[in-house]
């Protein structure tokens, strides 16, 4: 009896096993780039030549294809965590402030992620460049395999599609689970550039810009220029230096100069 109990036992593990993978294929992204006319192939990252000076990455930093969220990264990090805040943050020093020691724009650092995950012909975008693509290009808003997120075309006729993957904060027991805000719905995308004495740009291609309230400001005294888009807009917006952001970097060659 005992031998038809143990042998019961290792057949269901091994069908949950079998189901058990068989789940995480079926939630794999879908990788459609070459369908959809992103990319030549599937070979990512690619650099694509959108007509505005510099080429963006078909996908995000850590992404398997254009589809995928990728890696969050708090700002001037290279590795990814389990949650995001002030605690565990690198450049936070004990008086609640972040320590200043990192420069204006970090693209192409020490401190750039895409340079460091991606390599060297890789970094983030700044802040000029992020205007770049938020001007000059067309945007709308796309549900691909159950993915949201925005399309936006170039002068060349060429497109990256940017995932809304939201943003990782931190997790308080009890209270609040930030893990993960607003995947599917809006995205929120990484610059290298801090913002300067004059505040924050802000400048809209569709819908009207989220405010800023006072009580941003002054948790947020020293904060990063980013990108924000949603289902009818997309902008420039700042971004707090602690949380978890996706990055979609840029190629590094002398047309980007």
């Amino acid at each position: 009896m005992n031998r038809n109990y143990y042998l019961l036992v290792f057949i269901f593990i091994v069908v949950s096993s079998v189901f058990i993978v068989s789940c995480n294929d079926d939630d794999a992204v879908k990788d459609s780039s070459v369908e959809l006319g992103l990319c030549p192939d599937e070979n990512h990252p690619h650099p694509i030549d959108l007509g505005i000076g510099v080429k963006f990455a078909c996908c995000n930093v850590g992404a398997k294809n254009p589809f995928e969220d990728g890696y969050y990264y708090a700002w001037g990090e290279t590795e990814g965590k389990k949650w995001y805040g002030n605690d565990n943050y690198q450049f936070w020093d004990k008086d609640f402030y972040p320590l200043m020691d990192l420069p204006h724009d970090i693209s192409n650092t020490t401190y750039d992620v895409a340079t460091v995950k991606v390599g060297k012909t890789w970094r983030m975008p700044t802040l000029e460049e992020l205007h770049k693509l938020v001007d000059s290009c067309r945007y709308e808003w796309l549900t691909v395999h159950g993915v949201h997120g925005g399309k936006l075309t170039g002068p060349t006729g060429n497109s990256i599609f940017i995932p809304a993957s939201g943003w990782i904060g931190e997790e308080i027991k009890n209270i609040y689970n930030y893990k993960y805000n607003y995947q599917g719905v809006y995205g929120y995308y990484r610059s290298s550039t801090l913002i300067n004495d004059n505040g924050p740009e802000s400048i809209v291609v569709i819908g009207e810009p989220l405010p800023i309230s006072p009580y941003y400001y002054y948790f947020n005294a020293v904060e990063a220029e980013g990108m924000f888009l949603a289902s009818d807009s997309i902008f420039i917006h700042p971004q707090g230096l602690t949380s978890g952001f996706p990055v979609r970097a840029v190629y590094l060659s002398s047309d980007n100069e």
